[in-house]
């Protein structure tokens, strides 16, 4: 039997970091723009409760070409700074806003998976990467189905894909090239 790998596995990850990269250039949430607040929407201030004003601020600066930068700029906000006023939403937002470091997961795997290094641990921390990427869906009061665009469930979909690509790689073999 050959060490190939299979052509599932390179079919999974070329997929993969396919979605993850249209993901970056594809709005992630109901905007054409900003961060819709008032009337346009239900905001994103009010999905997590009281977001740090960075967080919104930083949504607003980003390149209108760009979405996911703007998304991912936000998620950190979400994470490292203190909201305004005390409120019960700190853990989900701090959860949510987590989500942002994923994508240097996604980076530190095409660079594992150039290598053939540590594919099944690379493979499993990608899908539990997921359930945190997926709090998006699950820890929001509001309806996330009605706030989310393309650009997030692609993003979303593209680190399980790119994690069983992974898994289905067979582990490189010492001393062969």
């Amino acid at each position: 039997m050959t060490k190939k790998g299979s052509p599932a596995a390179g079919r999974l990850l070329l997929i993969g970091f396919t979605l993850y990269v249209v993901s970056w250039f594809t709005p992630s949430y109901r905007q054409l723009g900003p961060i819709p607040i008032g009337e346009s929407g239900v905001a994103l201030t009010q999905t997590f409760g009281n977001m740090p004003e960075r967080a919104v601020e930083a949504a607003m600066e980003g390149p209108d070409w760009l979405p996911g930068w703007t998304a991912c700029r936000a998620a950190f906000h979400m994470l490292v700074d203190e909201p305004a006023m005390p409120d019960d939403h700190g853990g989900n937002r701090r959860l949510a806003g987590a989500s942002c470091l994923s994508n240097l997961g996604m980076l530190a795997a095409l660079l594992l998976l150039l290598t053939r290094s540590k594919t099944r641990m690379l493979g499993v921390a990608l899908l539990a990467v997921t359930a945190l990427n997926a709090s998006w869906l699950y820890l929001p009061a509001s309806n996330p189905f009605g706030l989310y665009r393309a650009g997030y469930y692609l993003w979303l979909v593209s680190f399980p894909l790119v994690g069983v690509g992974a898994l289905l790689l067979p582990p490189r073999v010492k001393g062969r090239k």
